[in-house]
């Protein structure tokens, strides 16, 4: 109608001023004591918020597995040790052991070459000390020229046996022979004969003293003395190692076909440096 206000539109929302009921058009109608409401976040309801707190976190599988695989290694790292330093020293103890059959294998070797080498020259040497026996013939009863028999051992037949100056031991022919072509060398050097105290020996001679010393002393029957070819210079005397006379065989008697074996020299298998044999005999013991 005419005359009257119009109705106040959406846009235009009624206020009413501060302390008055006047509605103003367009402002929103403020609450007593002059400030306008605030709108509060809405809460969630307790039962949301109860759910999202009570909701089980996921496990940490990935990390309970490394932790599971690392005390493994470590178990299994922990075994291996003994058994690995045990395969260690097994290949050690192995090592040793072939390493020690080889020296025993190679010394084995080197005195079977020098026992062969040594038969072979003794061999090669029977023809040249018949020949300086029957050149240098001292002993004018002894047969040293013919054939010498060469057993049995400790039997040998007493015409096959000459007793050789100065001493009296008795050696096999061409032995004896030989010995005292170097007597008379030895007694030029130092005006005398060598001591010797041991020659030819009957079988039953070499088992006694094989009972008495069967450490020193071959067996009957496989010893050079029961050949009549082997000969012990006194042991305190010019059978001692380094002496003058001793020194003087070593370097002369294999002249006269007499020399030490090896395994009698000082630092042999078995040093028995009084003990001189006849090498230039085919028949001798190796």
């Amino acid at each position: 109608m005419a005359g009257r206000h119009a109705a106040p539109t959406r846009a235009e929302t009624a206020t009413p001023h501060a302390g008055t009921d006047v509605v103003v058009p367009g402002r929103r109608p403020t609450p007593p004591g002059g400030r306008r409401a605030t709108k509060k976040p809405a809460r969630a309801p307790k039962s949301s918020r109860a759910t999202a707190r009570d909701t089980p976190r996921r496990p940490r599988r990935p990390r309970l597995r490394r932790i599971a695989l690392t005390l493994v290694l470590v178990a299994v790292v922990a075994g291996a040790v003994p058994v690995v330093r045990h395969v260690q020293q097994e290949r050690q103890a192995a090592a040793e052991a072939a390493a020690l059959a080889r020296a025993v294998t190679a010394e084995s070797e080197r005195r079977t070459r020098a026992e062969d080498s040594q038969l072979r020259t003794s061999r090669s040497l029977t023809a040249a000390g018949r020949a300086v026996a029957e050149r240098m013939k001292i002993l004018a009863d002894c047969d040293s020229g013919g054939d010498q028999p060469s057993g049995p051992n400790g039997r040998l037949p007493a015409s096959a046996l000459c007793a050789i100056p100065g001493s009296g031991i008795e050696l096999r022919a061409d032995a004896a022979e030989a010995w005292a072509s170097l007597q008379e060398g030895f007694k030029e050097a130092f005006g005398r004969y060598p001591c010797v105290n041991n020659g030819y020996r009957s079988y039953a001679q070499q088992a006694k003293m094989h009972a008495a010393n069967p450490g020193m002393v071959a067996p009957p029957g496989t010893s050079n003395h029961g050949l009549g070819l082997a000969l012990d210079l006194c042991t305190a005397s010019d059978g001692v190692a380094g002496s003058s006379a001793w020194d003087w065989m070593d370097a002369h008697a294999p002249e006269y076909g007499w020399a030490l074996p090896s395994w009698a020299r000082p630092g042999g298998s078995r040093p028995e440096p009084w003990h001189w044999e006849y090498v230039a005999s085919g028949d001798r013991v190796s």
